[in-house]
């Protein structure tokens, strides 16, 4: 799962846009550099957080964090 830091649109990793970005010349002089950059498919946003439903609500919690709805600890040893 993974959550948009802009529009808190929760969702699955397939669900996610994408698109190519470019940078200037590389380090070489081989030309311009290219990247892929997953997006929020709702708001277009590049920033997402990755995470997991917890095991007690199902609400949204990033890894490794207490849940804030019901509190349950879903850190991982």
């Amino acid at each position: 799962m993974v959550k948009c830091e802009n529009c808190e649109w929760v969702g699955q990793e397939s669900e996610l846009k994408y698109t190519i970005r470019f940078l200037d010349d590389d380090a070489y002089g081989a030309g311009p550099s290219q990247y892929a950059v997953l997006l929020c498919p709702d708001c277009g946003y590049d920033e997402l957080i990755d995470g997991e439903g917890c095991p007690e609500c199902g609400e949204f919690v990033a890894f490794g964090i207490e849940c804030e709805s019901c509190g349950a600890n879903t850190e991982t040893s």
